[in-house]
């Protein structure tokens, strides 16, 4: 009977470690492993999107924000992973796109081969937040 639960567990840990791509470099648009993860595009400006942008990095969870440069419209932030003594990096640039703005992000782990698709969701978080921002604005 214990080599069945032994088993089991195998079996759930394998499954556990298999259900993520082995990477550890999440970038909008450039990851094959995490093709919904795109640019996302907005109609504001520019500058009000890069604002927006900031405040929703200052207010995620475990985000530390630093290299700010209003001139280029990106910011990098150090994000801490829950529960580990990890810190992962995020990178987040807006461009000027037509009458909008297009938003590409990037999440890159400092350690290990794969991350659990800790990056990707990191991503997905923030455009959800920023969605949200905008839209309460009267944008996005």
């Amino acid at each position: 009977m214990k080599w069945l639960l032994g088993a089991g567990a195998a079996v759930g840990l394998t499954a556990l470690l298999t259900r993520w791509p082995n990477v550890n470099d999440v970038q909008t648009g450039r990851t094959p492993e995490y093709p919904d993860l795109q640019p996302q595009r907005y109609p504001d400006d520019p500058d009000r999107v890069f604002l927006a942008a900031q405040e929703v990095g200052h207010a995620m969870p475990g985000w530390k924000l630093g290299d700010i440069d209003p001139a280029s419209q990106t910011f990098r932030a150090e994000a801490a992973v829950a529960f580990t003594p990890f810190v992962d990096d995020v990178w987040v640039e807006v461009q000027p796109e037509g009458e909008g703005s297009v938003v590409h992000a990037r999440s890159k782990s400092r350690a290990g081969k794969g991350d659990f698709g800790v990056n990707a969701r990191r991503i997905r978080a923030f455009f959800a937040a920023l969605d949200d921002s905008l839209r309460s604005k009267g944008g996005g």
